[in-house]
């Protein structure tokens, strides 16, 4: 969708959902089903309504606006302003560089907001769409956490199965450019660190 508004779906509380434009968001109330609404922050449109639209209390809005981007997971009032990061397989971009998505988990409302595509989220909506989605609130924000970690395993065993060649390597005959390639990889675990330390104990609360 246009103006910041990347998808928002009415669950059926089946698995499926039903898609809403911006007046549909607008019209939503509870008794019609838990609302998810997945904005690209960067749009001044999906700005002024997390700021002036959205019934948020200004301290929500602003975590979900926020360039800090450390994932953690709070307790506000009956909500969870949650910060999670997300691989990123963007052409030309370095796994380890992960993505941030926000979150703000309420009882029958999720909204999350992101300034890069995140192939996690695509998969939610295509589970929906074809009826095999989550159905409630919590559920969809357990599987996007779920997402989340399962694409990070496929990173940390990459790097595992470079420790392990270097070993071999360091076992035999070493092979040229042997210091350069583990000074990469040391990078990459360094970086991935310093995201998946904070990660576990928000998704640990998060829980």
């Amino acid at each position: 969708m246009d103006d910041g508004l990347l998808a928002a779906v009415i669950l059926d509380g089946n698995g499926g959902a039903r898609p809403v434009d911006w007046g549909g968001v607008a019209a939503w109330n509870a008794s019609q089903g838990a609302l998810w609404t997945h904005l690209d922050c960067r749009e001044p449109d999906a700005v002024r309504w997390l700021e002036s639209e959205a019934g948020l209390d200004p301290l929500l809005s602003e975590a979900l606006l926020a360039e800090e981007s450390r994932p953690r997971a709070d307790l506000v009032g009956d909500s969870i302003v949650a910060v999670f990061r997300g691989v990123n397989f963007e052409p030309g971009a370095e796994p380890e560089d992960m993505i941030a998505i926000r979150c703000l988990i309420e009882p029958a409302r999720l909204i999350t907001a992101r300034r890069t595509p995140l192939r996690s989220v695509q998969g939610l909506r295509t589970a929906l769409e074809r009826g095999r989605g989550p159905k409630t609130v919590g559920e969809l924000a357990a599987r996007l956490a779920d997402h989340l970690v399962e694409r990070t395993e496929q990173i940390v065993d990459d790097v595992d199965d470079q420790v392990a060649t270097f070993e071999e390597e360091l076992l035999g005959e070493i092979g040229p450019g042997l210091r350069e390639r583990i000074a990469d990889t040391r990078r990459r675990v360094i970086t991935l660190r310093r995201h998946l330390v904070p990660q576990r104990e928000a998704l640990a609360r998060l829980a």
